[in-house]
């Protein structure tokens, strides 16, 4: 009896990759996959520069239309900050130094900064408005993927250390991509929604070790569970 023998799942991701390079060539894509075959878990500054402008062109087409959808909004806007804490975290890896993303609860934004020593710039803002000062990387959610004049009923919730629950008002990654060793704890960020009936949040954890961000929710926030963001 003839045997066959399966191909190995390698060669197949590799004859897959190159047939999809090949369809690319000429796109930015394309040269973005032919650029390092051989190294398919990194990403340079410029393809996290690509991703984070993709997901908010996608928030600012998706969110208006999602009024009765409160949970899908929250879910959109988490993915935003989500790719922004991992480009704040790319650039710190990239740039040798410290960048830290600060969170303003009055008025539900976040800022990117280079903190750490000499002269590095920070990332440029794909969605940044027209009245923003060059040089800064400001978001506000309750401006984000609605029409001039309304407001976004997603909210910055809180952000904390997940076992001293001690409530911070920045997170700041380092050369290695963490944000130790100053912080040896991981960091939950939660983001709030209360434009129809009870209050969701979706909770975003970032390691300390590593500076990777995880997402999780929409869940249904109780008030009188207090360790409910921190399980």
């Amino acid at each position: 009896m003839k045997r066959f023998r399966h191909k190995p799942t390698d060669s197949i991701r590799t004859a897959s990759t190159q047939r999809l390079c090949g369809c690319l060539r000429g796109t930015v894509a394309g040269r973005a996959c032919k650029r390092n075959r051989s190294d398919e878990s990194a990403f340079t500054l410029v393809e996290m520069m690509i991703v984070v402008a993709i997901i908010g062109i996608l928030a600012s087409v998706i969110l208006p239309s999602l009024d009765s959808a409160g949970a899908q909004s929250l879910q959109a806007v988490a993915r935003v900050l989500a790719a922004d804490l991992q480009l704040a975290r790319s650039y710190a890896i990239q740039n040798n130094s410290e960048y830290s993303v600060t969170f303003d609860f009055a008025n539900s934004e976040y800022e990117i900064t280079h903190t750490g020593s000499g002269t590095h710039a920070v990332p440029e803002n794909p969605m940044a408005a027209l009245s923003e000062a060059d040089g800064t990387y400001v978001v506000n959610l309750s401006q984000m993927g609605v029409a001039p004049g309304k407001t976004n009923p997603v909210q910055l919730g809180g952000v904390a250390l997940r076992d001293s629950k001690s409530r911070e008002t920045e997170i700041a990654f380092g050369p290695l991509g963490g944000t130790g060793p100053i912080r040896n704890e991981d960091t939950v960020i939660w983001l709030t929604e209360t434009s129809s009936g009870p209050t969701r949040y979706v909770r975003l954890i970032v390691s300390w070790v590593t500076g990777q961000v995880w997402m999780d929710g929409p869940e249904i926030f109780d008030s009188s569970d207090t360790n409910q963001l921190f399980r």
